[in-house]
This record gives structure tokens, sequence and C-alpha cells, in this order.
């Protein structure tokens, strides 16, 4: 395999990965663009190798779960099968997630949920067509822990084109050095790493383990980034998004990020 050592799932508390770097192995493994960057790490004396929740939590194979908490959707009080007008995909219940699921992305009772234990970089989880050169995607997710033998993990969601060659992300990355950051990134290529992404625009932000909603807008040129609607990032777009692109397609990714999803919508802009 591309990681040495086992793989553990470590709590992140929001200031960035458990562990920044990957256990050094005695010869360089073969180079490859799909990974995450490798960097050497000597621990100091007496740190603790990741940090432990401080609620009990289930061992599955290797990786720490969190517990999950109860959920408390963006459209409670409301009728949970039923798609609110205008919006193209309305997704609240395990029904709804099961639709969705893949390999990589799981559907359980709580949701939709990445258990961020891939280093490597895999193409988004399509969630729908894009209504048309604009969408609006709003996202309730929150992070559960990063791959602790790596570091630039980022996880997010994606639009646009991929015949046009125009794919856009807006994520979160824990980077090798630093705090996480939101940003705005050219996502095309995703198999040289979503962490290799062009960036856009970007700024500090730190996810925490909390439950937030994520909105990805383009409207017209404008492409923007919020956080519990809060713009963390902005860019305009020379050219815009072809109107008359066949392949037009909204997603999530993850890559090296537990995620948990419990609320997505899809829609065109206001």
């Amino acid at each position: 395999g591309l990681l040495v050592g086992g793989v553990v799932l470590a709590w992140n508390t929001g200031s960035g990965p458990a562990s920044p770097a990957t256990l050094a192995p005695e010869a360089p493994p073969t180079p490859t663009p799909r990974v995450l960057a490798f960097t050497p790490h000597t621990p100091e004396p007496g740190a603790p190798l990741a940090s432990e929740p401080e609620t009990p939590a289930a061992d599955a194979g290797g990786l720490v779960i969190v517990s999950t908490p109860a959920m408390m959707s963006l459209s409670a009080g409301g009728d949970g099968d039923s798609k609110p007008e205008g919006k193209i995909l309305f997704a609240t219940n395990a029904g709804d997630f099961r639709k969705l699921a893949n390999a990589a992305w799981q559907a359980t009772s709580d949701g939709l949920e990445n258990s961020g234990s891939q280093a490597v970089a895999a193409r988004w989880l399509t969630l729908a067509s894009a209504p048309g050169p604009g969408f609006v995607v709003e996202a309730e997710m929150r992070v559960t822990g990063t791959l602790a033998d790596v570091c630039d993990q980022s996880f997010g969601i994606t639009g646009g084109s991929a015949s046009g060659k125009q794919v856009f992300g807006a994520g979160v990355i824990f980077p090798c050095e630093g705090d996480p950051r939101a940003r705005l990134t050219d996502a095309l290529d995703w198999e040289n790493g979503y962490n290799a992404d062009r960036v856009f625009d970007e700024s500090p932000f730190a996810p925490g383990d909390d439950w937030r909603t994520y909105r990805f807008e383009l409207d017209g040129t404008t492409l923007s980034f919020a956080i519990d609607g809060t713009q963390v990032a902005a860019t305009e777009l020379d050219p815009g998004i072809n109107p008359d692109a066949r392949d037009l397609e909204v997603g999530l990714w993850s890559q090296g990020v537990g995620v948990q999803v419990r609320e997505i919508a899809v829609t065109s802009p206001a």
C-alpha cells in the first residue's frame, strides 16, 4: 500500500491534523501524483501520537469513529419525504442518501458518511445534474476526523462540466503547515489530489467538529463559498460556465477527511 503503518483516524479539534506527516518508510515509495503530500515528522519526547475523544468511541477496523449528535435538520418540522419547490435535489433521510451512496460514501441511519480513510484522491461523488450554468449547493456537514499519517487533507463540494474543462471546488484543506483554510479551487484535475488544485480565493477557517452549513454558488460568473451564512471566498470566472455543456453536475469530495452529511439541497440561484 501507499501508506506506511496502520491507518488511524485522529479526532479533529479544528486546529489541523493531529499528525502532519507519514511515518517515514525505510526507502521512499514510488512517487504518485494522486496522494496527499508526505513530509518527515519527529514527535517531541512524550508527545501522544493522536488525541482521543473525551467520550468513548467505537473501534471499527482501526478507525476511531465518534458518535453522532442528535440531528436537527434545516427543514425541521416539515415533511421529510417532500422536496421543496425549485430544488433539484433535497436529501434528508436514509432513503434519500441510499440513492447517492457509493463505495466511499456510505448511507447510514444518520445520513451520508465518508470515513476519510483514503489518502488517494478519488473522483467526486456526483449528487445531481446542475440545473444550468448556475447552481447552488447547500450541504449540512461535520468533520469527524482527519487521516493522521498524512497532511493536506481536504473535503468539499464540486460543480461544473468535466467535458468543458470547468470544474470548481469549494472546500476546506488541513495544510501541512499552518491552520485549516476555506478555499475556492479549480478541481478539474482531481487525479493530482485536491490539495494540489489551483486556488482562486481562500481564508482561514477551522471547521472543528460542529455541524455547519456549506454553501457553494455559481451565479452568472460569480463563484462564492459561504459557511454558516458568512462568505469565506469568492471569485469571478472568465469565461463562465458553458450553458450548452451536457454534463453539468455537482458533487462532494473527501480526501483523508472523515465527513458526515445530514442534509443536501441543490437548486438554481435566486
